[in-house]
Parts: C-alpha cells; sequence; structure tokens
C-alpha cells in the first residue's frame, strides 16, 4: 500500500469531513464538541486553558459562539463552510463542560 503524506491543512479537512459523515449517532454532543474542539481548538487552548489564545473556562456559550465566528485578536474566524451550525453547537456545549 502507498503512503500518502497530507499537509496540516489537508489533514484537517480531512478530518472535519470524516467528523460530518452521516451514521447513527450515539455519542452525546458534549462528545462530538470534544472530538471537534480537538481537531480546531486544542491546539490554543489546551484542554480549555490558556495556550496561545485565552483560557475558555467560564466564558458564556454566546460569547464562544460569537467569538468562533467572528474571530479576532489573532483568533481565525470559523464560517459555516469550515464548522457547521449544529457542530458549532457542539463545540460549545463542550466548553460548557471544561472544569
Amino acid at each position: 500500500m502507498p503512503q500518502i503524506t497530507l499537509t496540516s491543512d489537508e489533514l484537517m479537512s480531512l478530518t472535519a469531513y470524516l467528523l460530518t459523515l452521516k451514521q447513527a449517532e450515539t455519542r452525546t454532543p458534549e462528545q462530538i464538541g470534544a472530538a471537534l474542539f480537538a481537531v480546531y481548538c486544542n491546539s490554543c487552548h489546551p484542554n480549555g486553558q490558556a495556550g496561545i489564545g485565552p483560557k475558555l473556562l467560564g466564558v458564556p456559550a454566546d460569547q464562544v459562539a460569537q467569538k468562533v465566528r467572528s474571530g479576532g485578536g489573532g483568533m481565525p474566524a470559523f464560517h459555516t463552510a469550515e464548522l457547521s451550525d449544529d457542530q458549532l453547537a457542539d463545540v460549545v456545549a463542550y466548553t460548557q463542560t471544561l472544569r
């Protein structure tokens, strides 16, 4: 079998695509959000703590959602082409479980 080499962007795109495939879902929104968070957010907000980006613990859900969509202050905006509204809701649900 040939070896396939992917760039970081290609790997993120592939992972995001695989997460959109429809199947009988048995995970909670928080569990789905945790998987998405690992792909899109954890490198800057490790486990919701401060890293390159600020700590997310205790940030209200509406503020997290707004910042994800609009970006700013060094954070890229994630539009619906990259993160659907349902996926964003799952990520936000996950951030609200962080302690």
